[in-house]
């Protein structure tokens, strides 16, 4: 039971947008998923660097070949310019593409919304026959440097799934195939669960995107 209290809690801290925390797992190519199951009752967590929200119209990442969004002086799909067409301390992105501007927000938001299936991310068993009941999103500052004068401020995206499973026991594997699939750039996934009382904690990747349990 303290397992479970405990794993419950850092999920809800996922979702706290307002509270600033360290970059020290804020790492491009890395996401994070955690997995609660307790009854009938799945709890799916995935957070990833918001840059990953910076899509194509197929949905995929726009990167060059250095794993970064353009920055040669075009347009990003949003319509604004990239950093040779501003100054970074007018709070417009670095050349990385990492920083959000603030009138970006509502866009991310939109972007964020269209990664309404579980299924973007993860796929369950269909003999388990769990279905989505509820949905959230937020987004999590994430703080670089020691002081004021090396701040840099980032952002993680957050999405929550709450599914209702009507054969819980007969989830026998985690699949996280579609995360590769829908972010071109992701290198692998840290994923921490409880399932039945029983905690997982383990590394995917594209070799290896899933966990049999």
């Amino acid at each position: 039971m303290y397992l479970i209290l405990l794993f419950i809690t850092s999920i809800v801290s996922v979702g706290v947008s307002s509270q600033p925390r360290d970059a020290s797992s804020h790492v491009h190519g890395l996401n994070h998923a955690q997995v609660l199951l307790e009854g009938n009752t799945l709890q799916i967590s995935y957070k990833f660097p918001v840059v990953q929200l910076h899509a194509n119209t197929n949905g995929y990442e726009v990167e060059d070949e250095h794993g970064h969004e353009d920055e040669h002086g075009h347009e990003d799909e949003q319509g604004h310019e990239d950093e040779q067409g501003h100054e970074d301390e007018q709070g417009h992105e670095d050349e990385q593409g990492h920083d959000v501007k603030k009138n970006d927000l509502k866009e991310l938001t939109k972007n964020l919304s269209t990664f309404d299936k579980v299924e973007m991310i993860m796929s369950l068993p269909n003999i388990a026959k769990c279905l989505v009941i509820d949905r959230s999103q937020s987004f999590t500052s994430v703080i670089r440097g020691s002081s004021a004068s090396t701040e840099e401020v980032h952002k993680d995206a957050n999405i929550k799934f709450t599914l209702q499973c009507k054969y819980p026991k007969l989830i026998s594997k985690l699949d996280f195939s579609n995360s590769f699939k829908t972010f071109g750039s992701l290198n692998s996934i840290d994923l921490d669960g409880i399932l039945n009382n029983a905690a997982i904690s383990l590394e995917l990747n594209r070799s290896k995107p899933f966990v049999e349990l």
